[in-house]
């Protein structure tokens, strides 16, 4: 018995796990139709307030109508859907420095309007999910003193009402996978 115990492998390491963001399949072609622009968390809530669908701002006069996900000043930020740029505003009136891009699929009937960056497409452009689209800026000379550097996005339904990206982009984890080159 005592042999026996001896020579029994050790339990097993778990794998480690790798979070990976799900899109919603809302056409049900099997891919995902939305995608996660910084393919980091959603803000947390910090000096100037909370990041998710639906927090207080204003004083509670008005809800926040879309997700902020963290950004760091200067890295790709990505297509959350495929489809066409309609639109390039400014965030601000009277701030030319903060942009936004808006990308129409209307063959899924949404649309998705990324703010805080600095594009690098032009309106009429073909867009595809995932690719990226312009750069995140900082937003520490526009609320300095603790706002996360963060993109705004909003999904936009064919009824203009906007909705929680939260719903249409999910976190999940997975045991994380092994390229061809690390195994060797």
């Amino acid at each position: 018995m005592e042999r026996a115990m001896e020579q029994a492998d050790p339990p097993a390491e778990p794998a480690p796990m790798e979070r990976v963001w799900d899109g919603a399949d809302v056409d049900g072609d099997g891919r995902a139709d939305f995608a996660n622009p910084t393919g980091l968390e959603p803000r947390e809530h910090d000096a100037y307030g909370a990041g998710q669908f639906g927090a207080r701002r204003d004083g509670g006069s008005r809800r926040h109508e879309g997700v902020d996900y963290r950004a760091e000043a200067g890295q790709d930020v990505d297509a959350p859907i495929s489809g066409y740029v309609t639109k390039i505003g400014y965030a601000y009136a009277g701030d030319q420095s903060l942009k936004f891009v808006e990308i129409t699929n209307p063959a899924l009937n949404y649309a998705a309007r990324v703010f805080y960056l600095k594009p690098t497409v032009d309106v009429g452009d073909a867009v595809a999910i995932g690719r990226p689209i312009g750069k995140a800026h900082s937003l520490q000379r526009k609320y300095p003193g603790g706002m996360t550097d963060h993109v705004h996005l909003e999904i936009i339904d064919r009824r203009g009402a906007r909705l929680d990206a939260t719903r249409m982009i999910v976190a999940q984890y997975r045991p994380a996978t092994t390229t061809l080159a690390a195994a060797e």
